[in-house]
């Protein structure tokens, strides 16, 4: 065994994590999965909807800002995703 690997790390962990560390990094990919999920709906309707609003949410999808996990979690529940799936979605 190497000396970096952990005796109990689960193959392919470490690839897995990176991508999840890449993506909290990356506001800009947050921001464009957010578009997707609010497809038709217009920015202004959500922002009603979650109570945030509208020049935050702009810049939260267009990656000028970071989102907080409240934030998060109100638009988890509104998409009826997983918080996680706000954070951590795959392009």
């Amino acid at each position: 065994m190497k000396s970096a690997e952990k005796p109990n790390e689960i193959a392919g962990a470490s690839e897995i994590d990176e991508k999840i560390r890449r993506r909290m990094a990356d506001p800009v990919a947050v921001g464009k999965h957010l578009r997707k999920l609010r497809g038709c709906r217009t920015m202004r309707g959500v922002c009603r909807d979650v109570g945030a609003s509208y020049s935050t949410l702009t810049k939260i999808e267009y990656g000028e800002r970071r989102i907080g996990e409240s934030l998060a979690r109100k638009l988890a529940d509104y998409y009826g995703v997983t918080e996680d799936e706000i954070f951590y979605a795959e392009e």
